[in-house]
């Protein structure tokens, strides 16, 4: 602050003291106390925000510079997995959400983001510019890597080894660049017409292609259950038992309401392939050609 206030009630703000932007315009900035107990409209200028402003953005390189928030929510490629708020939100009764808690990105509805809390057990939507969002993106715009891939870290905590029926893990090492998802049972006849020939097609593209990695979410009632479908079948993929599947904010909207279904998504959550949306035998077709493709071109 540049200048003090006295409000009723006893409350204050002094000069130097740091604040939190809630707005801005050209006439008007909308300031909050640290503590959320004071919030109110005064002129930019009674404020360092202008200085703050352009040192920040002085570091910035052109690139990071041009980008945008409505350019954000089509860049699935920049998006980290959880975002923070940069405020608190009250979602209404009990439920509140404090400033800075961790939220994970579920993706674009309009021009908002939806995000979910786990917390709270729930998803709403908020203002690209209620987050953090442009920050993890600015600093995944200029790593060579790039952003890691929201689905790896979706992943994390909740894969079984069907063979030994505990927790497992992707190679750390590896950076699919394709997820591939079926989701099937062993009480699902089509599935196991399907599954024969999925199996015969992994064998055939994998050795080919690494850099994709294939997960089975089970429509199985219980582990055992998953755990015999998967041996009589010979399947050699990690899997995600159905009891774990509602944890997969970014996936489960996704899986449609009949098994067999064969997911395709690159490793930022963007969907290149659903065989819901076509016969099965044209969706292996698909995901042959699909996983043939040079980066470049998708």
């Amino acid at each position: 602050m540049k200048k003090s206030f006295e409000f009723q009630g006893g409350k204050s703000l002094k000069v130097g003291q740091k604040v939190t932007v809630l707005e801005m315009s050209p006439n008007e900035i909308v300031i909050g106390s640290l503590d959320g107990k004071v919030s109110f409209g005064t002129k930019p200028t009674d404020t360092d925000a202008l200085a703050t402003a352009n040192a920040a953005y002085a570091k910035l390189t052109p690139k990071q510079r041009e980008l945008t928030y409505a350019a954000l929510l089509r860049r699935l490629d920049l998006w980290p997995y959880r975002v923070a708020g940069r405020e608190a939100f009250d979602l209404g009764g009990a439920n509140k959400i404090p400033k800075g808690e961790s939220l994970i990105l579920i993706g674009v509805e309009g021009n908002e983001l939806l995000v979910g809390s786990v917390k709270l057990n729930t998803s709403f939507t908020v203002r690209p510019q209620q987050t953090d969002l442009i920050l993890h993106a600015r600093k995944f715009l200029e790593d060579k890597q790039g952003a890691p891939g929201r689905l790896l870290e979706e992943l994390q905590g909740k894969l079984l080894d069907p063979t030994t029926g505990k927790s497992a893990a992707l190679d750390p090492k590896a950076a699919p660049r394709h997820l591939v998802f079926y989701r099937g049972a062993g009480w699902c006849p089509p599935c196991r017409q399907f599954s024969p020939t999925l199996l015969k097609t992994y064998k055939e593209l994998k050795p080919q292609h690494p850099d994709f990695e294939l997960i089975f979410l089970s429509d199985d009632n219980s582990i055992p259950d998953l755990q015999k479908y998967v041996k009589e079948e010979g399947f050699p993929w990690l899997a995600v038992p159905q009891t774990r599947l509602k944890e997969l904010q970014i996936v489960s909207p996704k899986l449609g309401r009949s098994i067999p279904q064969l997911l395709v998504m690159d490793r930022h959550g963007k969907v290149l392939l659903d065989s819901i949306q076509m016969d099965r035998a044209v969706a292996l077709k698909r995901m042959e050609a699909l996983l043939k493709q040079p980066a470049a071109q998708q």
